[in-house]
């Protein structure tokens, strides 16, 4: 769970992406995923709990499915 989420989450998002990249452009897109990336990166340098790794990584996940649309 803990390794494949982030992978999913990156599948997954970059399937909503295309759609929000069409409607708001590239640079608010990847803006976005920055954001997600670096609030993924916060919650697992805090986590305490194996379920704030998890929500972690799938926060990671997303930001890396906005960037990489």
């Amino acid at each position: 769970m803990f390794t494949s989420s982030l992978y999913l989450a990156a599948l997954l998002s970059s399937l909503v992406a295309s759609s929000v990249t069409r409607r708001f452009g590239r640079k608010l897109s990847m803006f976005f995923g920055g954001l997600l990336f670096l609030i993924g990166a916060l919650v697992n340098g805090f986590a305490e709990y194996v379920w704030m790794l998890i929500v972690g990584r799938i926060l990671l996940g997303f930001g890396i499915g906005f960037a990489n649309q």
